[in-house]
């Protein structure tokens, strides 16, 4: 599953949903945005959609509803079983935060 976050157009799509062993945030558009060029722009693009929260280091902590919200529709009644096991073993591997998000890397564009 990918969260891709279009900067530009500030648009949120969740590509391969149905795939829960893999779990991604990237960057797609402007193709030449880097961290260090577009990390207040992502973070505001963060904050103005709810998605959770940028840490020091520019990495996500997301809110699992968010995806929840994105996938319904688009997955099978199972998915949501399966979502559950995918995030208690993100607890179990340190990246769920306090607050109960999803703590991830965000790739961006050439990287």
């Amino acid at each position: 599953m990918e969260l891709v976050v279009d900067l530009e157009g500030i648009v949120i799509t969740l590509k391969e949903s149905e795939n829960l062993d893999h779990f991604s945030v990237s960057i797609s558009e402007p193709v030449t945005a880097t961290q260090r060029s577009h990390a207040h722009r992502f973070a505001d693009v963060v904050a103005a959609r709810h998605l959770g929260v940028v840490d020091e280091h520019g990495d996500l902590a997301l809110n699992p509803q968010i995806l929840r919200f994105l996938a319904a529709g688009e997955v099978e009644d199972a998915w949501e079983e399966r979502f559950d096991v995918m995030l208690k073993e993100a607890g179990k591997e340190g990246r769920i935060d306090p607050e109960g998000r999803l703590r991830t890397h965000v790739m961006w564009p050439g990287e």
